[in-house]
């Protein structure tokens, strides 16, 4: 959804396949509230939290165990 030309509330994005591969929220055109990153199986493999375009808060999704990630691991979606 755009407001006055800008992306805002929550976007899905899909593969090829069907498969969701990410959840991501914007406010005014900024990366803004929690974002879930998926891998090809559909697993869920990041969290992300940004306020107003920044990043708040970060983990790693593996086997089902949370690991907070350096910020210069923080992967770049979108």
């Amino acid at each position: 959804c755009y407001t006055d030309g800008k992306k805002d509330r929550t976007w899905i994005s899909y593969n090829s396949e069907g498969q969701k591969t990410a959840i991501a929220n914007y406010k005014d055109g900024l990366k803004n509230g929690k974002w879930k990153i998926f891998n090809s199986d559909g697993s869920l493999i990041y969290e992300i939290e940004y306020l107003a375009g920044v990043i708040i808060d970060h983990s790693e999704i593996s086997s089902n165990q949370k690991k907070e990630l350096p910020s210069k691991e923080t992967p770049n979606f979108f």
